[in-house]
């Protein structure tokens, strides 16, 4: 993306996001922001760690998860998907994912999609917010900004999650946590 100069309508990624370092993922969100046409989206398709959940808990859990359930997979395959986990997944929880977007210039996340850690997250450029009611399943927890507010709340109704974002219960966060070294904006994916 940086020497490309066109704008584009969507931006799509999927499971490579969390490969990234803290410090690339701010770099890609500021790249993605400046690359979006008027009223263009960032589609994020990746893993989400909790937000109770340090990283050595969540390659753990993750770990035990495709070793019990994954049933396709023989021992040998289960352990090298592991050793590829263990030693390359960095996933974020998704307030610092908001952060990151924030302060690259996109606005706040709607969950779209929800499977485990297995997330769909849709973004605009700040300024041209996604509707709440863009989230697919009326059970999902209203998750922007909502680990940072200590509000987490199901809405059962789309007209609950718009009352609940009206009242910024899940669609504000608090900007001077934006890690200082995100701000700089002197990141590089080379």
């Amino acid at each position: 993306m940086e020497a490309d100069s066109a704008l584009y309508d969507v931006v799509y990624t999927s499971f490579a996001l969390h490969h990234l370092s803290t410090e690339q993922k701010a770099e890609f969100f500021r790249r993605v922001a400046q690359r979006l046409e008027r009223d263009g989206l960032l589609l994020l398709t990746d893993i989400v760690r909790e937000e109770d959940e340090s990283l050595p808990v969540y390659l753990g859990r993750y770990c035990d998860w495709l070793r019990s359930d994954w049933s396709a997979l023989d021992v040998e395959e289960k352990a090298s998907a592991c050793d590829h986990i263990l030693n390359n997944d960095r996933p974020e929880t998704f307030s610092v994912l908001q952060i990151l977007a924030q302060a690259g210039g996109l606005g706040y996340a709607v969950a779209v999609a929800r499977y485990g850690w297995h997330r769909v997250l849709c973004f605009r450029r700040r300024g041209e917010e996604t509707s709440p009611d863009l989230a697919i399943h009326p059970t999902w927890t209203a998750l922007s900004g909502s680990a940072m507010k200590g509000v987490g709340q199901t809405f059962a109704e789309p007209e609950d999650r718009r009352r609940a974002n009206a009242n910024g219960l899940g669609a504000r966060s608090d900007e001077s946590a934006v890690p200082k070294s995100v701000e700089s904006g002197n990141l590089s994916l080379n």
